[in-house]
C-alpha cells in the first residue's frame, strides 16, 4: 500500500499576521535555498561565504518579526549553551588574540540564532522532505562531478581511491575533510528515504556518493562512516521489529569481526596495501601518519591546557607563535604557527575549560537522548511505521557518525552541520507544551519544494 507523507497542523501559536510572515512561500523558498548553499564553502580570508550573508538578511527579517509579531521563540538545549558560553567568557582573559576569541564567540552566537531560526521554521513544515530532498539532490550532483573528474584525469586506477599521493579532492569546499564530513552526512540523509525511494534509485545515489568520499581519502571520514552504518542497521533492524537477542548478537559479532580485522594483519606479518604501478600505497600507513601527526599536536595541547585550566579561549590552540621543534606547519611570515587541535572534545577542554567541554557533552547526550525517543513523533510526522523508522535510524546513524568524526576533526563550525542539526531537532524534539501537539495529522499541502519533489523518484507503492 502507498503511504501517504502527512505533517501535523500549524500550531496554534503561530497565528493571524506571524503566521502569514515566517509560514510564508518565502522562507519556504529561503530553506530550500540553504539546503542547496551549505554545499559551498570556497576558501577565504574572511570565511564568509555565500549562505552567511543570506543568513544575515534572513535573521534581521526573522527576529524583526519574532519581536514585531511577538512570534513565540524556544531556546533549545539552555543548560549546554550556558555552560558553553560561561567557560568561553572566562577563557577570553587567556586568549592570545582577544580580537580573534571575540570573533570566535560571534560566530558561536550567529550559528546557534542561525539554528534556532531554522528549527522555528521548519517545525510547522511537518517532515521537511522538501528540504532533505534538495540536500539529497545536491549532493548527488556534487558527487557525480567529483567521481567523473575523478576517473577522467588519467591513467586512474582503483588504487588511487586509497593513495594520497594522486591528491585528496575537496568538491565545492576548501577542505577535504570538510568535503568528507558533508559527505559522510549525506549518506544518511538519503538513507532518511529508505522506505520512500525505490531501492533501485536509492542505491546507485549512495554508492556514487560513497565513491566521492574516497576520493577525500579523509580516513576520519571513513571511520565515521562504518561506525555510523553499524548503528544505522542496528537502529533500523529494530525499527522493523528483529529481537534485542538477535541485534545483541550481530552487534558482538561485528565488533569481534572488527577487531580481528585490527589485529590480524599485524600477527601475519600481512602488510594491508593497495597496489598501483610505481609502487606500494599502505591504507594503514597512511591511518598511522595521521595519528602520528595529531598524537604530536594533542600532547602540545595537553601540556598547555595543565598551564592555563580554565581555556587558552575561543580558536586559541591555533595560530599561536611556536618555538621551531614544536611547530606544526609555518605562517605567512617566518615565525612556526599551532594548528587547530584536529578534536572537537579536546579543542572545548583546552579553548573553553572544563565548563565548555562539560556543556558540549551534556548537549550531545541530549541529542542523543531526544532522537532516540523520538520514533513515535516521526511515525506520526511521515504518516507511517516504515517511513519513520527508516528516518529514525537515518538520524540515529548520522548522529553516531559525527560524533566519531568529532573526536578526529573540528566540525562545530561547518555550515551543513548545523543545516542537519536543525532539520532533526525540527522533526524530532518534543513541543514545549504537550497538550498543543496535534494528534490527528492531516494532509500534505502543496510545498514550497514542488520543484524539487517533483524530480524526485516515485514513492514506494
Amino acid at each position: 500500500m502507498r503511504e501517504e507523507l502527512t505533517a501535523p497542523a500549524m500550531s496554534e501559536t503561530l497565528s493571524g499576521p506571524a503566521r502569514r510572515h515566517v509560514l510564508s512561500r518565502g522562507w519556504g523558498l529561503y530553506l530550500l535555498v540553504v539546503a542547496v548553499l551549505v554545499a559551498f564553502v570556497p576558501e577565504n580570508k574572511s570565511q564568509i561565504v555565500l549562505v552567511d550573508l543570506l543568513n544575515a538578511a534572513a535573521l534581521i527579517v526573522f527576529l524583526g518579526a519574532v519581536i514585531v509579531y511577538r512570534v513565540p521563540l524556544r531556546f533549545y538545549f539552555p543548560l549546554p549553551v550556558l555552560l558553553i558560553g560561561v567557560g568561553s567568557v572566562f577563557a577570553v582573559t587567556n586568549s592570545y588574540s582577544p580580537v580573534v576569541a571575540f570573533v570566535a564567540l560571534v560566530k558561536d552566537l550567529y550559528l546557534y540564532l542561525w539554528f534556532l531560526a531554522l528549527v522555528a521554521l521548519l517545525r510547522p513544515r511537518g517532515d521537511s522532505r522538501g528540504v532533505r530532498l534538495a540536500w539529497m539532490w545536491m549532493v548527488v550532483l556534487t558527487s557525480l562531478f567529483v567521481v567523473v573528474h575523478t576517473v577522467s584525469s588519467g591513467h586512474f586506477a582503483p588504487g588511487d581511491l586509497f593513495d594520497r599521493e594522486r591528491g585528496r579532492t575537496v568538491g565545492t569546499f576548501y577542505n577535504p575533510n570538510m568535503f568528507s564530513d558533508y559527505l559522510m552526512m549525506s549518506i544518511f540523509i538519503a538513507l532518511g528515504f529508505a522506505e520512500q525511494i525505490r531501492w533501485r534509485l536509492l542505491v546507485p545515489f549512495l554508492v556514487l556518493i560513497t565513491l566521492a568520499l574516497l576520493t577525500t581519502k579523509s580516513n576520519g571520514g571513513l571511520i565515521s562512516l562504518c561506525v555510523g552504518l553499524l548503528a544505522w542497521a542496528l537502529a533500523w533492524a529494530s525499527a522493523r521489529g528483529v529481537s534485542k537477542v538477535r541485534l545483541a548478537g550481530v552487534l558482538v559479532l561485528s565488533l569481534t569481526v572488527a577487531l580481528l580485522a585490527g589485529w590480524l594483519p599485524g600477527e601475519l606479518g600481512v602488510e594491508i596495501s593497495l597496489r598501483r604501478s610505481g609502487g606500494v600505497h599502505g591504507l594503514a600507513a597512511a591511518v598511522s601518519k595521521s595519528h602520528q601527526q595529531r598524537d604530536r599536536i594533542w600532547r602540545r595541547l595537553e601540556s598547555e591546557w595543565m598551564k592555563t585550566p580554565m581555556g587558552l579561549g575561543p580558536e586559541g590552540s591555533a595560530g599561536r607563535s611556536l618555538p621551531i621543534g614544536e611547530a606544526d606547519r609555518t605562517g605567512d611570515s617566518n615565525h612556526f604557527l599551532s594548528a587547530e587541535a584536529h578534536d572537537d572534545y579536546l579543542a572545548y577542554l583546552v579553548e573553553r575549560g572544563p565548563l565548555g567541554l562539560a556543556g558540549l557533552l551534556l548537549c550531545t547526550a541530549q541529542v542523543f537522548a531526544m532522537t532516540l525517543g523520538s520514533r513515535r513523533r516521526l511515525n506520526r510526522l511521515l504518516g507511517g511505521y516504515r517511513a519513520g523508522g527508516a528516518l529514525w535510524a537515518a538520524f540515529i546513524g548520522a548522529l553516531v557518525g559525527t560524533s566519531i568524526h568529532s573526536l578526529v576533526g573540528e566540525k562545530l563550525h561547518y555550515r551543513h552541520f548545523w543545516m542537519f542539526m536543525a532539520i532533526l531537532t525540527a522533526m524530532t524534539a518534543e513541543d514545549a507544551s504537550p497538550d498543543r501537539e496535534t494528534a490527528a495529522p492531516v494532509p500534505r499541502r502543496a510545498t514550497e519544494a514542488a520543484g524539487v519533489a517533483g524530480a524526485a523518484p516515485a514513492l514506494r507503492s
